[in-house]
């Protein structure tokens, strides 16, 4: 039986406390590594009359390890996966989907009632303002239409003017980021923050390894580098920074610094990537990159290359700043400028996970 650290017992009390006093709609902020994933795999368990729990993300990963976690944690439960080709049954007591499966197929959103369903988890909440999900909120009458016109600077008071229904399913959200990078807050969603703590509140208390941050300069400009949805234009930000002598440093910083870790190293795109990858073999260091257009069984063996750390350097654009665990990452490389808070914070998190052996995150973060 899995026993639960004291602030994943303190988080269930926390949201249990919220909907005994009629929240809805309630938000659960923990840093990357903390097993966001192992407190709400507990939920069905808290569930009474035979009302179902909806798990809902936006990754492959993700839906797989909820539904992995769950089943672990309630072996006399089924578990279903409403995905692509796979379907839950009505019988199941607890359904993981894929939001784009449930907004693309509108049959496969319909055939799931409401009455049945007591709660709903969101992983990664902080995509919860996404029209995707704003057309499942809705459908389970946890928030307004989505398709009236509003005014956007009105958003997150149309949606606080809306009440849920008194039989609408508890949403709960679960994110290391509770921010955005444009001008929806996650309160347009949410109506309180049950429990919440902090990356320098798990480092205290010995649940995340301590992060050191060396600053790296470079020789680039990016002030001209135009701004889109919050942050760096990506076009306009891979031609400032993906230079030969740039991608040099990185690897000599690494070199110099970090010389043996395992290390994430994150790009701006395609292009940056394989760029600095072949820079680091070039140094004779063991890398290796991942895409997003990386066909999955190479994804896999690549992934496992570097978990089993055969490779030591894995170079990556937007590909496993969510859903990817790998604890015995002990270096980041931020190769990608960015002025989102959030996606500094995803990327970080990939290496604050404890692990045997490893006493330390370094960071080496290169600023233009």
């Amino acid at each position: 039986m899995l026993t639960l650290r004291d602030y994943q017992e303190e988080c269930l009390g926390a949201c249990a406390a919220a909907a005994r006093k009629g929240i809805k709609r309630m938000l659960v902020a923990l840093p990357t590594g903390t097993g966001k994933t192992v407190i709400f795999s507990q939920l069905p368990t808290m569930i009474k009359n035979q009302r179902r729990m909806l798990v809902v993300a936006h990754r492959e990963e993700l839906l797989d390890q909820a539904a992995g976690q769950i089943r672990l944690a309630n072996s006399d439960l089924t578990v279903g996966v409403e995905q692509a080709e796979q379907h839950a049954l009505p019988s199941d007591r607890v359904i993981v989907a894929s939001i784009q499966t449930l907004t693309v197929s509108p049959t496969r959103l319909e055939k799931l009632d409401p009455g049945s369903i007591a709660v709903i988890v969101v992983d990664e909440a902080h995509h919860a303002t996404a029209k995707s999900y704003l057309k499942l909120w809705h459908r389970f009458n946890l928030a307004p239409d989505p398709t009236q016109r509003i005014v956007r600077a009105s958003q997150e008071e149309y949606f606080a003017s809306f009440t849920p229904a008194a039989s609408a399913p508890a949403l709960i959200g679960f994110t290391a980021t509770p921010n955005r990078t444009d001008s929806i807050g996650l309160e347009a969603v949410f109506d309180e923050i049950a429990f919440s703590r902090t990356i320098e509140d798990m480092m205290k208390a010995g649940w995340l390894c301590k992060i050191t941050g060396k600053r790296v300069e470079t020789t680039e400009n990016i002030a001209g580098v135009k701004t889109s949805h919050g942050d760096y234009q990506e076009g306009q930000l891979s031609e400032a920074v993906n230079t030969p002598e740039r991608n040099a440093l990185a690897v000599q910083s690494y070199l110099a610094l970090a010389p043996g870790r395992q290390a994430l190293c994150f790009c701006v795109d395609v292009a940056h990537t394989e760029a600095v990858c072949r820079e680091f073999q070039a140094a004779g260091v063991s890398a290796e990159f991942v895409i997003g257009e990386t066909p999955k069984d190479l994804r896999h063996d690549t992934i496992d290359n570097y978990r089993s750390g055969r490779t030591a350097v894995l170079c990556n654009c937007m590909v496993l700043t969510e859903g990817f665990d790998a604890p015995e990452t002990s270096c980041i490389i931020m190769a990608r400028p960015t002025k989102s808070s959030l996606l500094y914070t995803q990327m970080l998190g990939r290496g604050t996970r404890l692990a045997p052996g490893k006493d330390s995150l370094l960071v080496i973060d290169l600023v233009d």
